[in-house]
């Protein structure tokens, strides 16, 4: 299967792209920029979502196109741009190229708050520009005439500027004293279900995904805290994080609001199953941070972040993580 994933050099998309090779597909990415650790074989077509005449030649021919371009930036004025008219340009050469799929990662915070997990017939009430944006892009693509597919995920755990900022703010003031529900994945699960929905009958569907506990934004820090070796005192009162410049302002919103998804469908139809509870997802997370250096060991055994800047570039890890072998496997390990 010929297959273009847009955003395909991202937080998401680069696993996602390995995996689609490691299992045979043919894969072209359309991404704003290359990526030195793209796998041998894929093709780049460097270009703005938005930029028609870049985006055609990388739809033609294609059987499926998985969209995981957005800007999530509420201080750039290209959000809509890119999240809504963006969408639209593709949807549109979907249609025109006769594309057999479209799959889209979504944002749970289309949903706005939710006090019990949210089922995927729920309304839209988003609240933040981004979810706002991304509720438009639903919407177009399940009125554009190409069979779709929509993956609504919560916030995903795994090596980004934002848990890493996360973690810094948490060790400087408290992100403790929330009880609201705060539902997250992780990177390798979010992977999973993604692929799940390309080898499954999931036509003109829309999908919840998340860990299967739903742990409170105070036991999530907790649990941060407890995997960087921070201790309690250290920390003040959460409510001094909003407006904190070390945490996106809409960013800091989400964490306060009741945030949670019922996984049921995807269970029942796809089998789909994560593999990490939250506390091992963080921990997962954690380990990955310290062993691609961006995390630091003091001589008293605490973690310290190194600060994440805005045009900060990821370093890849210095071992490529494997994402070609079975849940299966790993769990042997």
């Amino acid at each position: 299967m010929k297959i273009l994933v847009t955003g395909g050099t991202g937080f998401v998309g680069k696993p996602l792209v390995r995996t689609l090779v490691a299992k045979g597909q043919s894969v072209t990415v359309f991404a704003r920029q290359d990526d030195i650790d793209r796998p041998d074989g894929v093709g780049l077509i460097a270009g703005d979502i938005c930029d028609k005449g870049l985006l055609r030649p990388a739809v033609k021919g294609i059987d499926c196109v998985f969209h995981l371009a957005s800007c999530k930036d509420e201080t750039d004025k290209r959000l809509w741009q890119t999240n809504v008219e963006g969408t639209k340009i593709l949807t549109e050469l979907c249609r025109e190229q006769k594309v057999k799929r479209i799959i889209y990662l979504s944002h749970a915070g289309v949903l706005g708050e939710h006090f019990e997990p949210a089922h995927e017939h729920a309304a839209h009430k988003p609240q933040s520009k981004y979810d706002k944006s991304v509720a438009a892009a639903e919407n177009i693509i399940r009125h554009c005439g190409v069979p779709y597919t929509i993956v609504r995920s919560p916030p995903i755990l795994g090596t980004n500027k934002f848990w890493l900022d996360v973690i810094h703010a948490a060790r400087k003031s408290s992100l403790d004293t929330g009880s609201n529900k705060f539902h997250v994945i992780h990177l390798d699960d979010a992977v999973k279900a993604l692929f799940a929905m390309l080898t499954k009958t999931t036509a003109n569907q829309i999908f919840h995904i998340g860990t299967k506990d739903i742990m409170t934004s105070r036991e999530l820090i907790d649990a941060l805290m407890k995997e960087t070796k921070t201790k309690s005192q250290e920390r003040s009162r959460w409510s001094k994080i909003i407006g904190n410049t070390e945490i996106e302002p809409h960013h800091a919103k989400l964490m306060k609001r009741n945030f949670a998804l019922s996984t049921r469908k995807a269970k029942e139809i796809l089998g789909f199953e994560p593999y990490y509870t939250t506390p091992a997802g963080i921990h997962e997370m954690v380990k990955e941070m310290n062993s691609d250096g961006l995390l630091a060991v003091s001589s008293e055994k605490k973690i310290v972040v190194k600060k994440a800047r805005p045009e900060m570039k990821m370093k890849p890890a210095k071992t490529k993580r494997n994402f070609t072998y079975s849940y299966e496997d790993r769990k042997k390990k």
